[in-house]
């Protein structure tokens, strides 16, 4: 009895971990490499990878890894309705960062119109996948790039690092280079930091995690820079992060940044703007809409995250708080206020969006920061005191002078008064909203009245699937699984608001005369807040042999949920068939069973 209550709860959490990861891959059939190569996608030889989406067997990883049958990722769809799709060729991947947090430590992730809604980890989005060749290299089944698994040690100026990717030979490659800045911001990982990137999958340069973990990119800064002067060119902290200009002709131990070296096309991360004519920016490229002007002043964090929420424009009112991977995503590296061409003076982004201007701490003519919704900390296990912004302008030190270039990722703290961060402190940046994508909202839900269905947030006409996990038209009797506090399930029984789904199993089973006992259901074993947290005992169950991740719920809940490499992986029971999902996270097939 007490297995199969345990069960019924994993069912119910797979459920809302199906319908978060999986809403946003709606329309998109699972395709084994066999069928892939019947003609599903293009093939080509040798710079493509993966298709986002495909299932990926032991067996296809060996004609993977060789190189001569690579595929280019699959086309990108976002949803408009039920019909139009859109091609997506500069897919963005999720942040990664699961956990909603207030000015300074992490909170139940608050229902719409509450404060600080709408943050990073209520917007769900590309989930990231690996595959691991098992020969020096990683497949990236999102943006079809390949990777170095294993970076040098050794310390390079950006010359070096350049030099070192083009003699590079791994995997049975020989065609490797330098990442674009973008390219390699796709594989940094925010759900919990130092290192800010996937380690189960990549390996640091590094014997441990520190700032050092500096990683050179193909984009030169066309400004200058307090330290690099005029030869400064842009890499990735994946140790503290950032994104950073640095003196290219910094080398050796001490001023040597690290380098991981890159293949496949180089398209990704080129964007495709276009004029609405309606106060609004579509990049075709991403799938994103953009407010064009932004909100034109600065506010702390907590009323940048509201100001979006609250926006109508457009005829849309689904806008939000970009995550720090959105914001960068429209960054042009080509321009700055200081840049040596005048035709590049301006700030860093496209001349078809406004950006206000300002007179920064140096006096200076400049343009703002501007927030994301993805909080930061100053350090390992620190508080979650700051949040991510891009400067559009200089990112400046404490004099006002460009320390780190326009286009830099850095963190200011969220309100007037808290901890310092760095640079030039400014409590009050600017917005610019964005909408759609291939994006799930996971607010949770608030009871609805007198047994109907929460109808408060209906499905938007528009890029952002709004439709909550689980939700059900009229008061049929559903599956307790499936239901919602307020809604009938087996038979006759109503979930008490506002109870979970799993306590509305309870209640169904009460109406059914088999209710377990308070000892029987287990109270709060799956908890978690991090990943760490699954490793207590009791926090997975035995059959899940890699044992199990955090993953945030629907109702702002976290659990433990069984991780995986292939479908093997995966716990076997007679009420659920399981499979391994993207993200490397068990996954029920079509849904729960029984």
């Amino acid at each position: 009895m007490e297995r199969e209550i345990i069960m019924k709860k994993y069912n119910i959490i797979f459920t809302a971990v199906l319908a978060v990861l999986f809403i946003a891959f709606a329309g998109c059939e699972s395709t084994d490499l066999t069928e892939t190569l019947d003609g599903d996608v293009e093939i080509i030889d040798g710079d493509g990878l993966v298709t986002d989406g495909d299932t990926v067997t032991e067996e296809d990883a060996d004609v993977i890894a060789d190189g001569d049958k690579d595929i280019i990722p699959e086309e990108e769809v976002i949803a408009d309705g039920d019909e139009d799709q859109v091609v997506v060729d500069y897919p963005l991947v999720d942040s990664g960062q699961v956990t909603c947090y207030n000015t300074d430590s992490s909170v139940v992730c608050p229902a719409q119109d509450l404060a600080f809604a709408g943050q990073d980890a209520q917007y769900i989005g590309r989930q990231p996948s690996y595959l691991d060749n098992g020969d020096g290299t990683i497949s990236d089944l999102v943006t079809g790039l390949m990777w170095e698994k294993t970076p040098s040690s050794s310390g390079f100026t950006w010359q070096e690092a350049a030099d070192y990717c083009n003699n590079l030979e791994v995997g049975g490659h020989s065609d490797w280079r330098m990442p674009t800045l973008k390219e390699l911001f796709s594989i940094s990982d925010f759900s919990t930091g130092w290192p800010y990137l996937d380690s189960n999958t990549f390996d640091i340069a590094g014997a441990t995690v520190s700032k050092d973990e500096q990683y050179w990119t193909t984009n030169k800064y066309v400004g200058s820079t307090v330290e690099g002067g005029t030869n400064a060119a842009f890499g990735v902290n994946h140790g503290t992060g950032h994104i950073k200009a640095y003196p290219a002709l910094g080398g050796g131990p001490m001023g040597g940044k690290r380098i991981r070296a890159v293949r496949g096309a180089t398209t990704y991360g080129i964007n495709s703007f276009v004029d609405n004519s309606d106060g609004t920016i579509s990049d075709e490229a991403t799938g994103l809409m953009w407010q064009q002007a932004g909100n034109g002043s600065g506010i702390d964090w907590e009323h940048a995250l509201s100001y979006c929420e609250d926006l109508s424009l457009a005829g849309k009112d689904d806008w939000r708080l970009p995550d720090v991977k959105e914001l960068q995503s429209i960054v042009d590296y080509s321009r700055s206020p200081g840049a040596s061409d005048a035709s590049n003076v301006g700030p860093a982004i496209d001349p078809m969006f406004s950006c206000t201007p300002i007179t920064n701490e140096a006096g200076d003519a400049d343009y703002p920061y501007y927030w994301t919704s993805t909080s930061a900390r100053f350090q390992a296990g620190g508080a979650y005191y700051y949040a991510w912004y891009v400067a559009f302008g200089y990112a400046v030190d404490g004099s006002g002078k460009d320390s780190h270039g326009a286009g830099a990722v850095r963190f200011d703290t969220k309100i007037e008064g808290g901890p310092a961060g760095e640079g030039g402190e400014r409590y009050y940046n600017y917005v610019r909203c964005v909408r759609g994508g291939d994006v799930t909202i996971d607010y949770g839900f608030e009871a609805p009245v007198d047994g109907d269905v929460d109808e408060d947030v209906p499905p938007v006409d528009g890029d952002v699937n709004e439709e909550m996990p689980g939700e059900m038209p009229g008061n049929e009797p559903i599956d307790c699984a499936d239901a919602q506090p307020g809604m009938p399930c087996c038979g006759d029984a109503i979930c008490d608001g506002p109870e979970t789904a799993e306590n509305c199993a309870v209640d169904c089973a009460a109406a059914d005369g088999d209710a377990p006992s308070e000892e029987e259901v287990p109270t709060e074993p799956f908890a978690c807040t991090v990943d760490d947290d699954c490793l207590a005992d009791g926090a997975c169950p035995a059959e899940a042999t890699m044992g199990c991740r955090c993953r945030t719920m629907p109702d702002g809940g976290s659990f433990c949920v069984p991780a995986c490499n292939t479908d093997a992986d995966c716990p076997s029971d007679p009420n659920m068939q399981l499979t391994c999902g993207p993200g490397g996270i068990c996954m029920p097939q079509g849904g729960p069973q029984g």
